[in-house]
């Protein structure tokens, strides 16, 4: 199953360079995954870059982005985190049906 996510102009504007947690992408995720959001009560979610390739990670389950993705992700992570200027893009992520 195919899992489509909004990265939104807000998200970009909104969100905090650097950080794994509340980058663009990770808003994006936390709309989606954890609608019920609170400071007290929120699922750990994480973007990173490890060895160069983009890795997402929804409360210690790692996301698979579809592969035609990867590296258009990699290129909006070091952009965003460098101040660059980015646009908004849907995400698409693979997920195993009954996972």
């Amino acid at each position: 199953m195919i899992r489509l996510i909004e990265v939104t102009k807000e998200d970009i504007r909104n969100g905090d360079r650097g950080c794994s947690d509340s980058c663009a992408i990770a808003r994006a995720l936390r709309r989606e995954y954890d609608p019920t959001w609170s400071e007290d009560n929120q699922l750990d979610i994480e973007v990173e870059l490890e060895y160069g390739e983009p890795k997402l990670w929804v409360e210690h389950k790692q996301l698979e982005i579809n592969i035609d993705q990867c590296a258009f992700v990699k290129k909006f992570i070091n952009d965003f985190d460098n101040f660059e200027n980015v646009e908004p893009f849907t995400l698409k992520i693979r997920e195993e049906v009954g996972a």
